[in-house]
């Protein structure tokens, strides 16, 4: 499986807010995700798969450490090592 990786923007926040809530028990909502990709202490990354985004990941930097408050891969993607590539991408950058 062929995958990209990127930095998310704002066109891509609905399809993030989609997969959270698929994902999770307590979502993040939309306004969460525009804040991070505009923070200057934040960054949030993607993984896509033919163009539709099946992963991404929330990182929080607070020199000289970092958070990683939320990484979720969409569920008929998971067990496929995403997590993984997604979280070696966004370490790296």
């Amino acid at each position: 499986m062929a995958l990209e990786y990127g930095y998310a923007t704002e066109m891509d926040i609905s399809e993030i807010a989609s997969i959270e809530a698929d994902s999770m028990s307590n979502p993040w909502k939309e306004a969460d995700y525009f804040e991070a990709i505009n923070s200057d202490h934040a960054f949030v990354t993607v993984a896509k798969y033919e163009k539709v985004i099946i992963g991404y990941a929330v990182f929080y930097l607070t020199t000289p450490e970092s958070e990683l408050p939320d990484i979720v891969i969409e569920k008929n993607h998971r067990g496929m090592g995403v997590g993984m590539s997604l979280l070696t991408f966004s370490i790296s950058k």
